[in-house]
C-alpha cells in the first residue's frame, strides 16, 4: 500500500492497490487462516489414547513472556493467552498420574534474569506438586536448546524412562524433530489449538477479522523457524 502511494507510475499503482487489497482481504480472513492453521496443528490425541504413563511429562516454555509484569504486585503469575494450555493441561496429566514428574523447559537470553523454567517450577509448588517432582531446564533459550539441555540434564540423572513432549499444536512438528536429533525419545501430546473455527455466521466469511491476521503471523513465523532450523542442521 505505502509503495502504491509513493509510486508515480499510473499503471504500476493500479497492480500494486490490487495487489494490497487482494493481500487484506485473504489475510483477513480468518475462516481461511483458521483451515490453514488447522491442517498444519499436530493431531489431536485424547488422554484415553495414551498407550502408557509416562515418567516424565516434558513442558516447552514461551507461555509467560510477561512473568515479571505484576500488577499491583499482588505476586500473583500471569500467563499469555491459549499458550498457558502448555502449563494447565501438564499439571492436568500429572494430577491424573499420567506423568510421574514434571520437566519445564526454558531459559532466558539474559542469564541475569530469572528463567521462566525457575518460575513455573516455583509456581508448580505453590499449585501442591512437590519439588521432587519437578525437574528444571533453564538453559535453552530456543526450541534446539530445550532440546539439547533437557537430553543433557536427563543423562545427570540416568533417566532411561518414558518421556512425554508438550507443547503448542502449532510448534510440535518442530520440537519432536529437535528431540529426535538429540536422541531424546519423547511421545508427542500436543495442547494449545487454535483452529478451526466453528461457525454459522456467513458475515464470518466476508468481514475482516483482526485476530487472523495473529493467526498467519504464528504460521508464518513457524514455518520460517523450520526453515531456518533445517538450514543450520538443528533438525
Amino acid at each position: 500500500m505505502l509503495w502504491a502511494i509513493i509510486c508515480k507510475d499510473a499503471d504500476r499503482k493500479r497492480y500494486l492497490l490490487i495487489a494490497a487489497f487482494s493481500l487484506f482481504i485473504l489475510g483477513s480472513n480468518k475462516p481461511l487462516a483458521s483451515l490453514i492453521f488447522s491442517n498444519w496443528e499436530y493431531p489431536a490425541a485424547s488422554v484415553t489414547e495414551l498407550s502408557k504413563d509416562f515418567d516424565i511429562g516434558i513442558v516447552l516454555g514461551g507461555f509467560s513472556h510477561n512473568f515479571s509484569l505484576k500488577p499491583n504486585n499482588d505476586d500473583l503469575f500471569y500467563f499469555d493467552g491459549l499458550s498457558a494450555n502448555r502449563l494447565t493441561q501438564s499439571i492436568e496429566l500429572y494430577k491424573r498420574g499420567h506423568c510421574q514428574r514434571l520437566l519445564i523447559s526454558n531459559g532466558s537470553v539474559k542469564p541475569s534474569l530469572l528463567t521462566e523454567a525457575d518460575l513455573i517450577a516455583a509456581y508448580l509448588v505453590d499449585m501442591g506438586i512437590p519439588r521432587e517432582d519437578i525437574l528444571v531446564e533453564n538453559k535453552g533459550i530456543n526450541t534446539y536448546g530445550n532440546a539439547i539441555h533437557t537430553e543433557a540434564l536427563l543423562d545427570t540423572i540416568s533417566h532411561t524412562g518414558n518421556n512425554l513432549l508438550l507443547t503448542s499444536a502449532f510448534h510440535m512438528r518442530r520440537s519432536k524433530k529437535c528431540f529426535d536429533k538429540t536422541g531424546l525419545n519423547a511421545t508427542p501430546f500436543a495442547v494449545d489449538y487454535y483452529g478451526p473455527l466453528s461457525t454459522d455466521r456467513w458475515t464470518d466469511f466476508i468481514y475482516p477479522d483482526p485476530e487472523a491476521f495473529m493467526l498467519w503471523e504464528i504460521l508464518i513465523r513457524e514455518w520460517i523457524g523450520i526453515v531456518s532450523y533445517k538450514v543450520v542442521g538443528y533438525l
